[in-house]
C-alpha cells in the first residue's frame, strides 16, 4: 500500500513539474535554435569540465587532445591549454557573463579577461555557444566586432524536467534542459545536438562540497578551485541570477539538483543511443560509466 501510494506521489510530481516546465517554455524560451546549422565533424568529442583533476590529465594526454575534437567550456581560454587544444567548440552558460554591468568584482575581471584573450589567442575557427538571452549582449557584440574566426550558435538554457516522455520531447525540439545548475550540463547538451555518438568527460571533480567552510559569524564561503587554480580562492557562494548570497541548506539543496540533471542527461542520451563516458580522474558523478582515460584507444579516435 505504502508503494502505491508513493508511486501515485512521484507520479503527479513529474506531472506538477511538467506543468511548470511548459510554463517556462511557453514565456522564456525562444523556438528557434542554431542547432540545424552544425554538424560534429566525428564521433567522438572531449568534453573539457575546468575541476581541479584535469589538470593531471592534460599533463599526461594534452598532446593526444589537441588531436580529438574538444569542448571547452567558460574560463577555459585564459589557460595556455586553449592554444594548445584548439578547442572547435565552446560553451559558456552563465548569463552573467554577458551583461555591461555586472555587480560582482570577480565575474567583471573575469569577463575582461575572456574578451582579451578571445581577441589575442583565437586564430582557428570556433563554433561558440551561448544562451539566447546573450544575443547582441555585451559581450556578444564585443566579441564579434573582434574577431570574426567564431560562428556562434545560440541555445535555450530553459529548466525543463517532470515526465520522461514529455521532457525528451522538448529537449529534442532544443527547447530546453535539465536544470543547468553547472556549466557542464549544458556542454553536454550541446554535444548531443551537435551530433555526436560518444562524448567523454573529463575534469568534472563535482566536489564542491569538500571546500566549504562556515565562519564565526555564519557566514558561507567556499574555495573555488580549477584546474588552472589548484589552490583555489575562498569566495562567498551566491544564486546564480538574483546574486544574492545563499546559506548552505540552499548549497546542497543546489547540489541536490546539479546530480539529479546530470541523471535526467543521461536517461535523454541514452535515449537516443548516445553514449557518454566519464573519464575524470576525480569525479563524484554517478550518473554516467566511468572509465579510465588510460583504458581509452587514442588512435582509432577522430583527429580533427
Amino acid at each position: 500500500m505504502f508503494n502505491t501510494l508513493l508511486r501515485i506521489q512521484q507520479f503527479f510530481e513529474a506531472l506538477y513539474r511538467s506543468f511548470v516546465s511548459i510554463l517556462r517554455v511557453l514565456f522564456r524560451m525562444r523556438f528557434s535554435s542554431g542547432f540545424n546549422n552544425i554538424e560534429a565533424g566525428g564521433n567522438e568529442i572531449f568534453v573539457l569540465a575546468n575541476g581541479p583533476s584535469l589538470r593531471q590529465d592534460l599533463d599526461q594526454y594534452g598532446s593526444k587532445l589537441a588531436s580529438c575534437n574538444t569542448m571547452g567550456v567558460n574560463m577555459f581560454v585564459l589557460s595556455d591549454e586553449f592554444i594548445l587544444l584548439k578547442p572547435k567548440y565552446y560553451v559558456i552558460l552563465d548569463i552573467n557573463f554577458f551583461i555591461e554591468k555586472i555587480i560582482l568584482e570577480r565575474v567583471k575581471e573575469a569577463q575582461v579577461e575572456m574578451l582579451k584573450a578571445f581577441k589575442k589567442n583565437l586564430n582557428w575557427e570556433m563554433i561558440l555557444f551561448i544562451p539566447v538571452e546573450a544575443k547582441n549582449s555585451f559581450f556578444h557584440k564585443q566579441l564579434a566586432a573582434d574577431n570574426s574566426s567564431l560562428k556562434y550558435v545560440f541555445f535555450n538554457r530553459t529548466n525543463i524536467e517532470g515526465l520522461k516522455s514529455l521532457r525528451h520531447c522538448m529537449y529534442s525540439k532544443g527547447w530546453g534542459m535539465p536544470p543547468p545548475q553547472n556549466v557542464l550540463i549544458g556542454a553536454l547538451m550541446m554535444a548531443i545536438h551537435t551530433g555526436f555518438n560518444k562524448i567523454y568527460i573529463l575534469g568534472a571533480d563535482h566536489s564542491w562540497h569538500e571546500e566549504i567552510h562556515v565562519n564565526q559569524d555564519r557566514s558561507f564561503e567556499i574555495t573555488d578551485k580549477h584546474f588552472y587554480n589548484q589552490a583555489g580562492k575562498r569566495l562567498p557562494k551566491h544564486h546564480g541570477e538574483s546574486l544574492n548570497r545563499i546559506q548552505i541548506h540552499e548549497f546542497f539543496e543546489e547540489l541536490a539538483r546539479t546530480f539529479r540533471s546530470h541523471n535526467m542527461l543521461e536517461e535523454f542520451a541514452r535515449s537516443k543511443n548516445i553514449e557518454i563516458l566519464n573519464a575524470s580522474s576525480v569525479s563524484y558523478i554517478d550518473a554516467y560509466k566511468k572509465i579510465n582515460i588510460k583504458d581509452i584507444t587514442w588512435d582509432q579516435l577522430f583527429d580533427k
